[in-house]
């Protein structure tokens, strides 16, 4: 704002004028000056000015954007918020603040009207009920759920299902999958990956077989599970034994959790490398750890943990 002008400029004006300037800026704090100044004849910095004066707020850039936007909302009142907030550049709670401020009762948005498409669609289905909804999709370009619920929107029943967009699991060749599956050399997800499909297809072809992958242990097969688990030099993993019955994984898991076995460690043991280790611990003349476990090709976490058993039932050998 340039002072010397707007006093030499207010020097030349009535006091008259100078009061109802200050009683516009007094009754409304939010006009623009710009919009007084032009009431009155007068250029911006006079109003600015008086504004200054007065102890009000100066006429910033924030403020020169909040007083349009307050303009814009007393002017047109029914614009929502959104629309207004995109038109400043502002955001939308931002606008409705101003809102508040003024007193003004914020617009709420009406309901979304149906698009062309939908319209199209809605008059095929009344002229012609009968007509497929795959019909009525390419012919209106919506999708085919849409014109479903354009159906129940309109009150006329549905398409039979044989009318419909058959599935991608109905139309797909089942020719190699079948022959997986019989076979039996591959797992459920490794047959999804091989033939690039849903693992839900694989499982739903193997009950249209009637091809059950696992099954339930009889009282006798447990008994010969708990036996192989306890016996056995070296013993055979949970999956071996899995694959032996054709049962599941879990299943031998929880057959050596109740009988109170430990389960082998991880990786691939060395069960000629740990007996002689054990051999080695249980001399009399016993090497230390270190050479142990070079000697034997084992690491040292390995023997150190074979020194705390030394009966040999933890780690199954």
């Amino acid at each position: 704002m340039n002072k010397p002008l707007a006093k030499r400029l207010i020097k030349q004006m009535s006091d008259e004028t100078i009061s109802a300037i200050r009683e516009d800026i007094q009754r409304d704090e939010y006009r623009h000056d710009s919009e007084i100044a032009k009431l009155h004849g007068v250029q911006w910095v006079v109003v600015a000015h008086i504004r200054d004066g007065l102890g009000l707020k100066p006429m910033t850039l924030t403020r020169m954007r909040m007083f349009d936007i307050i303009k814009h909302l007393r002017e047109n009142p029914t614009h929502t918020d959104t629309s207004i907030a995109e038109h400043f550049g502002v955001s939308g709670a931002t606008v409705a603040k101003y809102r508040r401020m003024l007193g003004i009762p914020s617009v709420r948005r009406g309901k979304q009207q149906p698009s062309d498409a939908t319209l199209k669609a809605r008059e095929l289905l009344t002229n012609n009920p009968s007509m497929t909804d795959l019909e009525v999709s390419r012919q209106s370009r919506i999708s085919f759920a849409h014109v479903a619920r354009q159906r129940d929107f309109l009150g006329i029943p549905r398409s039979p299902i044989n009318n419909r967009r058959p599935s991608p699991r109905l139309t797909y060749d089942y020719t190699a999958v079948d022959a997986d599956i019989k076979a039996g050399n591959y797992s459920v997800t490794m047959i999804a990956k091989i033939h690039d499909i849903p693992i839900a297809w694989v499982k739903k072809r193997m009950n249209e077989l009637g091809v059950r992958r696992r099954r339930a242990l009889s009282p006798e097969e447990r008994l010969q599970v708990e036996s192989l688990l306890k016996s056995g030099s070296p013993r055979m993993t949970c999956k071996q034994i899995a694959s032996l019955y054709g049962c599941s994984v879990s299943t031998i898991d929880k057959i050596r959790k109740e009988a109170g076995l430990r389960r082998l460690p991880p990786g691939n043991p060395k069960w000629e490398e740990r007996r002689k280790a054990r051999e080695m611990l249980n001399a009399s003349d016993r090497k230390s750890l270190e050479v142990i476990a070079r000697e034997c090709g084992l690491s040292m976490t390995t023997v150190i943990k074979m020194t705390k058993d030394v009966n040999g039932e933890k780690w199954g050998v």
